[in-house]
């Protein structure tokens, strides 16, 4: 692969792993109780400023990135302890045409701090997500650690200082009769859409966070026409692993090790930075050496990350100890990664990775 900074359209940055939240099912704690120990320290969990320059110059900035998203596998951006600092930094030197998108669970701070976003955000294009898991009886059964009358309350300010909201509804049994009325609500507050995850049949990402939250009671998207000025409803078409399998016909046994592979960010021209500093093609790719798995012995992947580890070195990879452009143009990136693309998962040189496998064979997003 041969890749240049400057000519990415797209950069997805997890700028920290901090989040007061505890949804069930997230990569960064274990059954929505204990924080995942493979995460690390929290002196270590948020990106520095001059990190994050880095990995977005004001050459960047200004000339071709197309998006910037602030989301990821960890931590929610907007608890970061420098979160307007990097917003304004973005602000400051990007083109007219940049869009900043970023994800969060709207629910840390209060409303004047959401003010003091939205003042930001307004100087550039941008949308900010919001996931609200229901109503005031039902969101925070899923999305642990966060009040709905809180979010609502910062998602007004936010708008009022001139922000573009928009509000993710993954929606389960116990939420699913309040679709109607959160439809409502979007409209009377502002949010510019509402989007819902699950809501049709085929969502396999939504059936694991139904059986999380059953687990655990203890404790391309189609848009409607936008008309007379309500809020645009998103319901959620995109199909999971198994549903793909349903499509193909079962695969063969070897399938995985023989399927091409189609790197979807490559192909994309986007790159993942995650909060540590290191540079993935992916966010798949980017938690593999952090995933809870390994917790149970379970994990092929930390198998892969050791072997990768064994060969390039902990810090090939990392923002902390090289600039991006030598990153990009070390070995994994360069030639590596290729390679595994065309061998099997139990190559004992350049092993196939069983997330590109799982995630961008057939050529086709289906996650």
């Amino acid at each position: 692969m041969q890749i240049n900074k400057n000519k990415l359209n797209w950069i997805q940055l997890d700028i920290t792993a901090r989040c007061q939240a505890m949804c069930l099912e997230c990569a960064r704690n274990i059954d929505g109780k204990d924080v995942n120990p493979f995460i690390g320290k929290p002196h270590s969990w948020d990106m520095p400023l001059d990190v994050i320059k880095k990995a977005v110059t004001p050459e960047m900035l200004s000339n071709n990135l197309q998006k910037i998203l602030f989301n990821g596998n960890f931590g929610d951006p907007c608890i970061h302890p420098q979160f307007l600092d990097i917003c304004q930094y973005i602000v400051d030197h990007a083109h007219k045409d940049l869009r900043l998108n970023i994800s969060t669970n709207g629910a840390m701070f209060d409303s004047e701090y959401w003010t003091k976003v939205g003042d930001v955000l307004k100087n550039i294009t941008h949308g900010v997500i919001f996931g609200i898991d229901g109503l005031a009886d039902t969101h925070h059964i899923y999305r642990r650690n966060t009040k709905y009358e809180n979010v609502i309350n910062n998602v007004k300010a936010f708008i009022d200082a001139g922000g573009h909201a928009d509000w993710q509804y993954i929606v389960f049994d116990h939420n699913k009769h309040q679709v109607e009325e959160a439809k409502q609500i979007a409209k009377e507050i502002g949010f510019n859409s509402i989007f819902f995850r699950g809501l049709t049949t085929g969502s396999g990402a939504a059936r694991n966070f139904t059986k999380a939250v059953n687990k655990h009671k203890d404790g391309g998207m189609g848009a409607k026409t936008k008309k007379n000025n309500e809020v645009v409803v998103h319901i959620d078409g995109r199909k999971g692993y198994q549903e793909a399998k349903k499509i193909v016909g079962e695969a063969p046994k070897d399938f995985l090790d023989t399927a091409n592979i189609s790197c979807q960010y490559y192909n994309s021209k986007g790159m993942y930075v995650e909060y540590d500093g290191t540079v993935w093609m992916c966010c798949w790719t980017g938690d593999m050496h952090k995933r809870k798995n390994q917790l149970f012995g379970m994990d092929k992947i930390s198998q892969e990350w050791k072997h990768i580890t064994k060969r390039f070195g902990k810090h090939f990879n990392n923002l902390h100890y090289h600039s991006f452009d030598d990153i990009l143009n070390h070995e994994f990136f360069v030639s590596y990664l290729d390679k595994t693309f065309n061998s099997t998962r139990n190559d004992p040189d350049t092993p196939r990775l069983d997330t590109c496998a799982k995630t961008c064979v057939w050529g086709k997003n289906f996650v």
